[in-house]
């Protein structure tokens, strides 16, 4: 029983302490939490593809000044939405004059002049440019095509043997000559939408850098595009206009001026006007500003050796002389995705520091609690065990010291105690046995402590386990309660309390009083440096340091991505072979056909997919091929896919879909564009998916594309994998583009006629091509990533893909056929996937490397190509089945005898 009760007089402080920590061990994780915890999505400015999270706190009020107001994105597009215009491949001509307005004559060549000028024709250059605005980052590019210079300046002599009438290695009068250069320019922190050039290569490149050094700003304003640029030596300023709604016309004129001869110009600037010029600009789709550039310099007949490499992306490519910018350069630059700005306040809260301090903070207070707390209850223990021990020793019968005291003298001072003699020591008595010098709390204190098992009523057990604490404590220990002093003249001892442990009793009241000052002391002056220190550390995780102003280092090794950045291999080198490509020219180009007034010449495609729905178009016993197609020999020889769905499913990609610009037919120009990285212009889109959420950040955060072109997050496209039994299946030449070229590979040119009787029939040759569809929503999300869509479809029970078929014959598809006219390439065997499925934009970049890695030129493929109107059903073959239908398909075609002769009578179509 005594034992029991050691545990119990330290058990309410425990029990204290526990339910506090309880308390505090949430707050603090939460607190922990904070400084590990990834950070919170950035509040987007609605242009913007950076935001800041600084204002998401509230605990700082943004600017409405933008170059002050972190929510304002640097972006060049996200402070203009004209750069969106202006943005992608233009091609024109361009034309020099004098400053008297007569026509600018060709001038000898000098490699070493301050400003060089061309031995060449001036009038009606053929001019290119391909502008890219990517984030922060401006890139333009040029090309000047100039034809070959005329016999009468090709007739002058000098003798002056730094002076050419060409640039090496051409030939005046024989060959023309292309120049080429770039510009690099970066946003500001001003905000204001403007374009800062701050490293020029190409075209005025020279040996001494600090001669050719270009700086100065292109902007973007009410239609028009103004360049201005200085170097050491010259200045030249452009001014472009819209010349009609669809923005794709620039009109415009330029000056160009240079120092007077052997000086260098003052910081004022003398420059003298050398030459004006004018533009004539039309924006074109990737393929031709590469095709009008590679025709202009074939035109003008340049050599080999002066032909330029294009530059189809928005960076440069290492064959320039002077050297890509790094970020160092565009870091000093002052590129706002590479340093901080110089007007925000940086708000934005350090807030692992801040958690660290406040957690350190919090645990100092809540120990100093904690040990206060112990140290209060143990004083009250003390406290009221001393005054019950100098009450017990004014009455019992005992002259020796306590932890000395019988069982007979306790008895003897229980029944003291016990004043209804009733064997236990009730509350009130032994508040009437205390008296009221003792105060509530500690009288609360000493009567829990007495009564063990908490029944109101103390025993005599009780009674007994608790003196033993109360004799064995320090100060008192072995001091006797009672003292007699010696009487006098032979009268009697005189029995008093012993006044050293009255004493003894006294000093602990004073000791304990002084330690619970010095506790409450050390608490305040905890608290105290713990706010100053929270104070600190916010004033200065809001301050903004100067010494860290670079933000964005560079990284010691590339960022790890699921799609290759490298520039394509030298494909004929890769596969060692010096062999033409066996397929080029394969297509047999057949027309397309009127299929209102003449004769339809079989199936269309693409239809409507709906499980349940049939066509109306009798083909008789002709079936799609329902086999595997590898296990028919059939390869794929081509991947390409369509803006929006051509084929339409309830529910799945149908009129009610939508996207990131709806679902119109006719996306507007820009989705077209894909801001000017290469798609044809205007095609037309077809159905949407229904996944697409404008809240959801994987269906609008922007993704940087590598390799494909003009293709948008959030959007739907249709993948076609075109096989062939023909094609040149496990070649270097298996894939295509065309499409057609890999279809026809083995039977090139074959007319539809001579194809029918080589393959016995139109059966035979919904046997031998086929096309697998699957349609897809891009999401900037890894985890929807697929690395391998150039060999096929995507095939996953787990994940629902290319389970739920529709299979039928129809034909080939496109813009170029409708519901009046007819693609004559029918019948083949259309498989598709009923469903729509989401897929990470890095899966199709990565599909666009594959495909730049052929042998065969795939550019054309690399962007997607314009939708077919649903076909009509009257024009949908009736033998669609699906994929559960499978089995019994087979079955039937196992118990049909036609010969080829019938199914001709079946199919007068074909």
């Amino acid at each position: 029983k005594i034992l029991q009760s050691n545990s119990h007089f330290v058990k309410p402080s425990e029990e204290r302490a526990k339910a506090t920590m309880k308390l505090l061990i949430p707050s603090l994780l939460f607190l922990a939490g904070m400084s590990n915890a990834e950070k919170p999505e950035p509040i987007m400015d609605e242009n913007s593809n950076k935001g800041d999270s600084r204002c998401s706190k509230k605990m700082f009020e943004c600017s409405s000044d933008k170059k002050s107001n972190p929510l304002k994105s640097p972006n060049l597009k996200a402070n203009n939405d004209l750069w969106y215009e202006v943005e992608g491949y233009w091609a024109g001509t361009m034309s020099r004059f004098n400053p008297d307005g007569t026509p600018a004559q060709p001038q000898f060549w000098m490699e070493n002049a301050d400003v060089k000028d061309y031995p060449y024709d001036k009038q009606d250059i053929q001019f290119f440019m391909n502008l890219t605005v990517t984030e922060t980052r401006l890139y333009k590019h040029v090309y000047y095509v100039y034809d070959v210079a005329p016999d009468s300046f090709c007739a002058i002599n000098t003798t002056d043997n730094t002076m050419q009438n060409s640039i090496p290695p051409s030939i005046c009068g024989d060959n023309g000559y292309v120049a080429s250069g770039s510009k690099y320019a970066t946003a500001n922190w001003e905000k204001d939408g403007i374009a800062d050039v701050f490293s020029a290569t190409g075209v005025l490149t020279s040996n001494d850098d600090s001669k050719t050094a270009e700086t100065g700003t292109i902007s973007v304003a009410d239609d028009t595009i103004t360049s201005k640029i200085a170097g050491k030596y010259f200045t030249e300023t452009e001014t472009l206009e819209f010349q009609n709604a669809d923005k794709t016309r620039l009109v415009g004129q330029g000056s160009f001026s240079v120092a007077p001869p052997s000086t260098v110009p003052d910081a004022s600037g003398s420059f003298n006007v050398k030459e004006r010029y004018n533009f004539d600009l039309k924006q074109v789709s990737a393929n031709e500003f590469v095709k009008k550039l590679a025709d202009a310099q074939t035109a003008v007949d340049i050599v080999e050796a002066g032909l330029v490499n294009i530059i189809q992306s928005g960076n440069c490519l290492d064959y320039i002389v002077d050297g890509c910018p790094t970020e160092a350069d565009y870091r000093a630059a002052g590129d706002p995705s590479v340093t901080n700005s110089p007007y925000d306040d940086d708000s934005k809260m350090k807030g692992g520091f801040i958690a660290m301090f406040v957690i350190i903070g919090v645990m100092l207070l809540a120990i100093v609690a904690v040990y206060i707390h112990h140290r209060v209850v143990a004083r009250q223990a003390d406290r009221y065990k001393h005054q019950f021990a100098r009450r017990i020793a004014q009455t019992i019968e005992f002259s020796g010291a306590l932890e000395e005291v019988t069982p007979e003298a306790l008895e003897k001072e229980f029944k003291k105690l016990d004043e209804d003699e009733d064997g236990v020591v009730k509350k009130e008595e032994l508040r009437h046995f205390m008296g009221e010098s003792m105060n509530a709390r500690d009288f609360e204190a000493l009567f829990a402590a007495l009564d063990v098992d908490h029944n109101g009523e103390v025993d005599f057990e009780e009674f007994c386990a608790f003196m033993v604490h109360v004799g064995s404590m320090p100060d008192i220990k072995g001091e006797k309660i009672i003292e007699a002093d010696e009487g006098e003249d032979g009268e009697p001892e005189k029995e008093h309390l012993n006044k050293k442990f009255d004493e003894a009793v006294a000093q602990s009241e004073e000791k304990h009083v002084g330690h619970e000052r010095k506790l409450m002391f050390l608490a305040g002056f905890l608290c105290l440096c713990t706010l100053g220190l929270l104070g600190a550390t916010i004033a200065l995780a809001v301050q903004d340091d100067d010494d860290e102003k670079v933000v964005v280092p560079e990284p010691d090794e590339p960022v790890k991505s699921n799609v290759p950045n490298n520039i394509p291999y030298d494909i004929e080198t890769v596969f060692k072979t010096d062999s033409a490509n066996m397929c080029e020219g394969a297509n047999p180009k057949w027309a397309n056909v009127d299929c209102i007034h003449t004769q339809s010449p079989g199936p269309q495609s693409g239809a409507n997919i709906t499980k349940g729905f049939k066509g109306s178009f009798p083909v008789g016993d002709l079936k799609p091929q329902t086999n595997p197609y590898f296990e028919e020999k059939m390869c794929p020889v081509n991947v390409h896919w369509h803006l929006g769905t051509e084929h339409y499913n309830v529910g799945e990609f149908d009129e009610n879909g939508k996207g990131p610009n709806g679902n119109a037919p006719k996306p507007d120009r820009r989705l077209a564009g894909g801001e000017g990285e290469g798609q044809e212009f205007n095609v037309r889109g077809g159905f949407r998916c229904h996944h697409y959420d404008e809240n959801e950040a994987m269906f609008t955060t922007e993704f940087k594309w590598e390799h494909c072109l003009g293709m948008q997050v959030g959007e739907t496209y249709e993948v076609h994998w075109p096989h062939s039994v023909a094609g040149a299946c496990g070649t270097v030449h298996q894939y295509q583009t065309p499409f057609y070229d890999g279809v026809f590979c083995n039977v090139p040119g074959i007319s539809k006629g001579d194809l029918v009787g080589a393959l016995g029939g139109a059966q035979a040759v919904a046997n031998a091509v086929g096309v697998q569809g699957q349609v897809f929503t891009i999401v900037n999300d890894e985890s929807y990533f697929y690395p391998d869509l150039i060999r096929g479809w995507i095939k996953d029970k787990d994940m629902n893909m290319a389970q739920d078929v529709a299979m039928y014959t129809g034909s080939t598809t496109g813009t170029s056929r409708n519901n009046d006219i007819c693609s004559d390439y029918t019948p083949i065997t259309w498989k598709v996937d009923r469903k729509c499925h989401l897929i990470s934009a890095s899966s199709f970049d990565k599909l666009c490397y594959d495909m730049k890695q052929q042998l065969d030129d795939m550019a054309d493929d690399l962007y997607a190509h314009g939708s077919r109107l649903l076909v009509n059903s009257t024009m949908v073959a009736d033998n669609q089945q699906d994929r559960r239908n499978l089995r019994k398909a087979s079955h039937d075609h196992a118990h049909h005898h036609h010969s080829h002769d019938h199914d001709h009578e079946h199919h007068s179509w074909f």
